[in-house]
C-alpha cells in the first residue's frame, strides 16, 4: 500500500472459545443531552442523524449537538444504518430486534463529513461492494433487517464458534483518503452480544509510516471484558507483526446488547487516539504520543505509537 493511500475498516479478529458472538453496525449516532466536551484532541461527536453535523456544528436541524463535537475542519466518516428488524438470527443466540427501527431511510451525508453510509441501498444478504471492500474469514458478514437503528437495515456480523475470526468491512483511498492533516473523526451506533476474553478490535485504521514502507495501524477493541487500545507495525499489510502493543485491558468493556454511540478520533499529527462511548470520554484508553504495552508481544524501540498516513 501507498504512503498515500489510506484504510479504515472495521476488523474483528478474535478467538472465541465461547460461542459465536454478533456485533451489528448501526445508524449515525443521536444526541444524548449530554455537555462533555471534545476530548484531548478535540474529536468526538456531531450532530445525530445518519450523517451528523458538520464537524463543530451544534448537529443537524431537530436533533441537538452531540456530545464532544469535533473542532472545525477534523475530518468526520460515519456509519450509518438503519433497520426495523425482526427477530434476531439463531447464530448469535441474541434477544429479539430492538423496537427502536422505524423504517424511516437514514437522513443525507451532513456538510463536513468525507463519508457517511446507512447501508439502506444494499440489497439484503449481498456483498458490500462496490462500496466496501469486505473480508470474511470464519464467520459472516451481511446486511440485513435482523436488528437495526433506524431505516431498515445494518450490517451484521457473526463470529465463528472457537476459531480465529477476521471480520472486516473496509474503506480505502479515495474521496475519503488522505485525510486532511492526517487527522481522522468517525462515529458509529454498535450493538454488540457481549464482549470477550481474547483480543478483538471493531475499529482499525492503517496506512504506511511517513517516509517509510512499513504499514502501522491504530485500533480500538477489547480484551478481558474491558476496552483496549492496540498498535501495530508490520513490514507489509499481511505480515507479521514486527510491533505488537495494546494497553492493559480497562473494565468495563463496551456495553452489551444495547446500542451505544462509539466515536474515536485518530489523529496522525500528534500520535494520539481518543475513543467515546455515548459521549462520554473514555480516558483510561486515550494514547497521547506512547501507549502501553501490557498485551503485546513487541514494543516500538522508542516506546513511542507513531501514526500511519491513514
Amino acid at each position: 500500500m501507498g504512503a498515500r493511500d489510506g484504510q479504515w475498516q472495521y476488523r474483528f479478529m478474535t478467538r472465541l472459545r465461547l460461542g459465536a458472538l454478533c456485533l451489528v453496525f448501526g445508524m449515525a449516532c443521536t444526541s444524548n443531552g449530554s455537555s462533555v466536551g471534545p476530548g484531548p484532541a478535540s474529536g468526538s461527536g456531531g450532530g445525530a442523524s445518519a450523517s451528523g453535523g458538520a464537524p463543530g456544528s451544534g448537529g443537524a436541524p431537530g436533533t441537538g449537538g452531540q456530545a464532544g463535537a469535533p473542532a472545525s475542519g477534523d475530518a468526520a466518516i460515519e456509519v450509518a444504518s438503519g433497520g426495523t428488524g425482526g427477530a434476531a438470527g439463531a447464530s448469535d443466540g441474541s434477544p429479539p430486534a430492538d423496537a427502536g427501527g422505524d423504517g424511516a431511510s437514514p437522513a443525507a451525508c451532513g456538510p463536513g463529513a468525507l463519508y457517511c453510509d446507512g447501508f439502506e441501498e444494499i440489497a439484503a444478504g449481498a456483498d458490500l461492494g462496490p462500496a466496501w471492500t469486505t473480508t470474511v474469514m470464519g464467520g459472516t458478514v451481511r446486511v440485513d433487517g435482523v436488528r437495526a437503528f433506524a431505516g431498515k437495515q445494518s450490517v451484521h456480523i457473526t463470529t465463528a464458534a472457537a476459531m480465529t475470526s477476521m471480520l472486516q468491512i473496509v474503506k480505502r483511498g479515495a474521496p475519503v483518503f488522505p485525510l486532511p492533516g492526517n487527522k481522522m473523526f468517525g462515529r458509529m451506533m454498535l450493538w454488540l452480544s457481549q464482549n470477550q476474553p481474547d483480543h478483538f478490535n471493531v475499529i482499525e485504521a492503517t496506512g504506511n509510516l511517513p517516509g517509510m514502507e512499513r504499514n502501522a495501524k491504530y485500533a480500538y477493541g477489547g480484551k478481558f471484558g474491558g476496552l483496549m487500545a492496540a498498535y501495530t507495525v508490520r513490514m507489509r499489510e499481511t505480515d507479521p507483526a514486527m510491533v505488537d502493543c495494546g494497553d492493559k485491558p480497562t473494565p468495563p468493556g463496551f456495553p452489551e446488547k444495547k446500542w451505544v454511540c462509539v466515536e474515536w478520533t485518530f489523529d496522525g499529527s500528534k500520535d494520539e487516539m481518543h475513543l467515546f462511548l455515548d459521549g462520554a470520554p473514555q480516558t483510561a484508553v486515550d494514547v497521547v504520543k506512547t501507549g502501553g504495552c501490557d498485551q503485546g508481544a513487541a514494543a516500538p524501540a522508542d516506546g513511542l505509537w507513531h501514526a500511519p498516513v491513514f
